[in-house]
């Protein structure tokens, strides 16, 4: 039944949804129709009777008094002829209406030449006496169809409802089968697909394919050739970084060890110019350790290959820590730093990681502050269940438009001026998202051109510990 259902697009079961009931309805309104004229036949045939049974009975008692006034008066009389003129004016109209054929085709056959003979000889032959017997008779044949066409009207009328009803009926029960079964059949093959997008998403094998050749099938068909060229360049992702971790990494810090060994002279004295490019050497070489450690960080936090060692942590042990090696930076830019709400609070995190999200957040707040200011560090407690967290900087601000894609990796934001060019890989605010959702935390901004940022971190209050997998 799939196999055969699947050679339909969806537009084609649509128009059959549409095409069956349809087809059924021509069908119940041709049955209908032929029921509806054998009741209109019944109803022809019973008012015809009836016609013809009023105009009999008219007949009959004009010759009934034509008969007694001829017995009591003779041909003499003034009245008998005119009772005479419309005897044969009521013969004549019955003549008219008894039209020879089914039913009563003998006894019509036979009271149209008795009343031949009677409108040829008059009331004085003995035909009248059998008009009379036959017109009484086929009167009393047709009172008896007359109450017959009536039941038979009845039972026809009853059945053209029934058969109404029941055809509704069908036709409904049709469609609500037809709908259901389309509706199901798709829904389940779309919760399919939405499940492959959730399971591609986690990195999880995906389910079968659905079955079809419709445009669902179709969809899923693409679906499953993006998903294999993204799965791809993951793989060349993590490749390309693994060659990064080992084949870039290892030489650079080999560099920078024979680079140190010539800054503490183990090779001989170098004058005072040699001495600069050494130091300029080994703060590239460091510059291009700390951007390959960042990469290396990324990949694994999105990849999930990082493991969190979720416990109660004292956060303000690890501010206090971010700050005490950020303490020469901040010198150096001559910043000042706050720290506000200072409390025990505790937090269900990864001190290494937490410790990095702090160390990132603050060296931009230092990095975009300018000379003689101050960076606060606040601390607030919500609804007993988070800490929030905010680095609030005095620096250039950011505009409204750019405040969403700054957590995006290698993007960095330069206001008209320009003066939020500090260089940079663009990766820091891109993994302290990547560390703050691990956490199942978040982390924002707000900020106003030339009144400077805050960025804010919301982590859960501590419980117990655990060991989370990203």
């Amino acid at each position: 039944m799939a196999e055969k259902s699947s050679k339909f697009k969806l537009v084609h079961r649509i128009l059959l949804i549409v095409a069956v009931p349809l087809v059924f309805q021509c069908l119940f309104v041709v049955v209908l129709e032929s029921a509806w004229q054998q009741t209109r036949s019944v109803r022809r045939e019973s008012d015809r009777n009836a016609r013809l049974l009023a105009s009999g009975h008219r007949t009959l008692s004009s010759i009934r008094q034509a008969q007694m006034l001829w017995r009591l008066q003779g041909f003499q009389s003034t009245e008998l002829e005119q009772l005479n003129r419309r005897m044969h004016s009521d013969l004549l109209e019955l003549s008219s209406l008894l039209i020879v054929g089914e039913p009563f085709r003998t006894e019509k056959e036979q009271l149209h030449s008795e009343l031949a003979l009677v409108r040829s000889s008059g009331i004085a032959d003995g035909t009248i006496e059998k008009v009379e017997v036959s017109l009484a008779e086929l009167l009393s044949k047709i009172e008896a169809q007359i109450e017959k066409n009536r039941g038979d009207f009845k039972l026809w009328e009853q059945a053209v409802h029934h058969f109404l009803g029941f055809a509704l009926t069908v036709n409904l029960v049709i469609c609500i089968i037809m709908v259901l079964h389309l509706s199901q059949n798709v829904s389940k093959r779309l919760r399919t697909i939405m499940a492959n997008s959730d399971r591609f998403a986690q990195e999880k094998e995906l389910l079968p394919p659905v079955e079809g050749n419709d445009e669902i099938g179709e969809l899923d068909k693409m679906f499953r050739v993006m998903a294999d060229s993204i799965e791809s360049a993951r793989k060349r992702e993590r490749q390309f970084l693994g060659m990064v971790s080992h084949d870039l990494r290892t030489p650079l810090n080999t560099v920078l060890a024979t680079l140190n060994s010539l800054e503490a002279g183990l090779y001989g004295s170098l004058n005072e110019t040699g001495m600069k490019r050494i130091v300029q050497a080994e703060r590239a070489i460091e510059n291009l350790n700390r951007l390959t450690n960042d990469l290396l960080d990324l990949e694994k936090l999105a990849s999930g290959t990082i493991v969190l060692q979720l416990q109660a942590t004292a956060l303000m042990k690890v501010i206090d820590t971010a700050v005490a090696d950020l303490s020469g930076f901040a010198e150096f830019r001559n910043v000042g730093i706050i720290i506000e709400g200072r409390d025990d609070f505790s937090v269900m995190a990864d001190e290494q990681r937490l410790l990095q999200l702090c160390e990132n957040l603050l060296s931009n707040a230092i990095k975009f502050s300018p000379e003689g200011s101050e960076v606060r560090v606040k601390i607030v407690k919500r609804d007993n269940q988070f800490i929030e967290v905010h680095f609030i900087d005095s620096g250039c601000g950011i505009a409204s438009r750019n405040q969403l894609s700054i957590f995006e990796p290698f993007v960095q934001i330069s206001d008209e001026s320009g003066s939020r060019a500090q260089g940079g890989s663009g990766l820091g605010l891109a993994i302290c998202r990547s560390i703050i959702e691990a956490h199942g935390g978040k982390i924002s901004v707000q900020s106003e051109l030339g009144k400077g940022s805050t960025f804010s971190v919301r982590l859960r209050c501590a419980i117990n510990s655990v060991v989370h997998q990203v």
